[in-house]
């Protein structure tokens, strides 16, 4: 990688020394684009040349050079004995030089730094350039998924070190992964103050449950209550956020889901808070409602046939072997109260229309 100031005007490259004479204001950062990565360099990666490869990192993310940024993490990553002598040699290394220093860090945070680094670069390639079912773009995505899920386990008290894993999953990709990492990261960010991981966890674990996050896990149905309250929870931090003038530093990310649970309040508006969320979904292109197809409430798949439950007539089974389990995992226990929310709701509606005529 070859990062350096250059004139605007000529596009030549401009000397150290010249650079430092002139302002800055005069001067552009550019950066060459890398192409496959030499192997044997990086297998001979010394701490020093880590350490300025995390910052190309930095600075190839900075000037949106997708695929510097790109080539650099895979080289950094891909290969098991790189990162393996990164995790055992160089980061020891680098640990031991500053021991008894207020900046101290040990080898896991140094992980940690990396790891970082490596998950939006390893996700930049998909920058709407690249076509999202490229081999390239699931290639960096399945890295990236490695990367963050390595860096939830080894911060697991940490609520920033959740969300990677949770923004890798995508709803539309991995929602239940996805639920558990926002999860995490919402619970953590309470428990620890951290209003940035209680907004982004918020947003993205009501995001993945509305597109199927909970489908097939032991439990009874994602109710409108529980919907409401993440959106309340996440709409008070990003207020926080906003008093403090941080909610500058919020991805987009927060924007697309909150947009997303928001359209699907709207659109639910009259349900009571124990009737479950119905299958829905937005198409983010044209912004766009869509109702998806129903899923078995059980294990989360497509049949052409579903069984009811026979009492609150909410929930929707492939079988009975799927309607038992969730009788046991507990629907027991609410169906009685969500039986009597539908049929409220019911007369409500009809009462509504009654009045209309």
């Amino acid at each position: 990688m070859h990062v350096f100031w250059r004139d605007p005007e000529t596009q030549r490259e401009v000397s150290f020394e010249e650079a430092s004479r002139r302002s800055t204001e005069e001067l552009q950062m550019a950066v060459v684009t890398m192409g496959n990565a030499d192997e044997a360099v990086f297998q001979a990666l010394t701490a020093d040349e880590f350490v300025v490869a995390l910052v190309g990192l930095s600075v190839f993310t900075t000037l949106r050079h997708a695929a510097s940024t790109y080539n650099l993490a895979v080289a950094l990553w891909s290969l098991p004995t790189v990162r393996e002598r990164i995790r055992t040699e160089l980061l020891p290394q680098l640990a031991a030089r500053d021991v008894g220093e207020e900046w101290h860090m040990d080898a896991t945070q140094w992980e940690a730094v990396w790891l970082r680094r490596l998950v939006p670069a390893l996700l930049g390639i998909a920058d709407g350039k690249v076509p999202a079912t490229s081999p390239t773009v699931l290639h960096g995505r399945a890295m990236a998924q490695e990367a963050a899920q390595r860096l939830a386990e080894l911060e697991p008290t940490r609520p920033l070190s959740q969300l990677p894993l949770a923004l890798v999953a995508d709803d539309k990709q991995l929602p239940r992964l996805m639920y558990r990492a926002a999860t995490a990261a919402l619970r953590l960010g309470q428990e620890h103050g951290n209003d940035l991981a209680v907004v982004l966890g918020g947003w993205l674990a009501a995001s993945s449950a509305v597109a199927g996050g909970l489908a097939g896990a032991a439990r009874a149905a994602f109710t409108m209550g529980e919907l409401r309250r993440l959106a309340e929870q996440a709409t008070a931090a990003q207020k926080r956020l906003k008093r403090w003038y941080m909610h500058v530093i919020l991805p987009l990310a927060a924007t697309i889901h909150s947009e997303f649970i928001q359209e699907v309040l709207e659109s639910f508006k009259d349900l009571q808070d124990l009737q479950p969320v119905p299958p829905f979904s937005v198409n983010r292109v044209n912004e766009q409602p869509v109702f998806t197809e129903p899923v078995c409430d059980g294990c989360g798949k497509r049949v052409a046939a579903y069984k009811r439950c026979g009492q609150c007539r909410q929930r929707l089974y492939c079988g009975q072997t799927c309607q038992a389990a969730d009788w046991k995992a507990g629907l027991k226990l609410s169906c009685k109260e969500m039986a009597a929310a539908a049929a409220a709701g019911a007369a409500a509606g009809a009462g509504a229309a009654g009045s209309g005529s």
